[in-house]
């Protein structure tokens, strides 16, 4: 799995413990292999913001006829509605009581070209400041796809493969156990412990409130019914949407824009519950959709059995990489 997939975990986490605090304990973008994946090694840059119904595009203007071109001019950043304003404020204070935090989480991707959806089960952990862990594995094979391609023919739907990703604050490693593989990332000391949100995975660990405005266009989405909604179908039967809440997030910054074009995360407007999280790769042919199962959360629990972030590759598997990430790349965004 890549690093930029982690995002939507991140987003789920966040929000998910926000529904675990107030109530207590309950009871398409395809993954480069480890080896293979590499750290951004240039300083993020701003992307353009996205105009009506387009997903932001790389790269700087190219100038025409030999002339240079003429230095654009910032566009003004859009207003975020004050209801999103303030699910952002809940959303940092009630991420910031929960000190341990393990659940299930589930994956389904897309893939349009291929007409393939690629299904994995798997669980987290994550324990404050900053050290998380997810766990993946082939998914429920058993139904059909509910999606359909060229000639309105389903999908083909495979398992997905056994992956981790476990960070221990200092360290991050991604263990791929299929292909007996894994890559090492050094995290600086400087942005170890409650910094490392300003890093590639925010989200996991708790991103502010402002550094989510100053990363990401945020929006309230078509999916938005904080009060539910009816809708009355073709065959005359009605349809009961349950109050949810609707945020879109496109990234400002190349570093970003280069991994997704967006990303959607649908909650319960009651309990924060993140009922589904799209993401949309920049070509638009992979669609990616997590869910998190509120009954399987369980939220600062005096003791862990085992510790999961002590595991580690077993000696047999392959070093695919190891780098130590550069200031450049972990340090938040800058806005003009």
């Amino acid at each position: 799995m890549t690093r930029r997939e982690l995002l939507t975990y991140c987003v789920a986490g966040c929000l998910a413990a926000d529904l675990v605090v107030k109530s207590g304990p309950a009871g398409a973008q395809q993954p480069q292999a480890p080896g293979r994946a590499r750290l951004q090694t240039a300083p993020p840059t701003q992307a353009n913001p996205p105009q009506q119904g387009q997903a932001p595009q790389g790269g700087a203007a190219q100038p025409q006829n030999g002339t240079p071109p003429k230095q654009q001019r910032p566009q003004t950043e859009l207003q975020i509605p004050k209801e999103l304003e303030d699910l952002l404020v809940i959303w940092e204070q009630q991420s910031s009581k929960v000190t341990k935090l393990r659940g299930e989480i589930y994956r389904y991707k897309y893939d349009s070209v291929y007409s393939v959806e690629t299904r994995a089960k798997g669980v987290f952990w994550y324990q404050s400041p900053d050290m998380g862990r997810i766990d993946f594995g082939p998914g429920d094979l058993s139904k059909t796809s509910d999606k359909k391609g060229i000639n309105d023919i389903l999908y083909v739907v495979q398992g997905d493969g056994n992956q981790r990703w476990i960070c221990t604050g200092k360290q991050v490693f991604i263990i791929d156990d299929d292909k007996h593989i894994f890559d090492k990332i050094d995290i600086p000391a400087q942005q170890q412990g409650k910094n490392i949100m300003n890093g590639p995975l925010p989200f996991l660990f708790g991103m502010k409130a402002a550094q989510a405005k100053q990363r990401y266009h945020l929006s309230l989405g078509s999916m938005h019914f904080p009060q539910g909604r009816q809708e009355k179908l073709a065959n005359g039967t009605t349809r009961r949407w349950p109050p949810q809440i609707h945020i879109v997030a496109v990234p400002k910054l190349q570093v970003d824009a280069r991994e997704w074009s967006r990303a959607e995360v649908q909650l319960d407007a009651k309990t924060f519950i993140p009922k589904a999280i799209k993401l949309f790769n920049p070509q638009q042919t992979m669609e990616t959709v997590y869910t998190l199962p509120p009954s399987g959360m369980k939220a600062n629990e005096a003791v862990w059995l085992n510790n999961p972030f002590n595991d580690r590759p077993p000696t047999s598997y392959t070093l695919g990489f190891d780098e130590r990430a550069t200031n450049e790349e972990l340090q938040p965004a800058k806005t003009k």
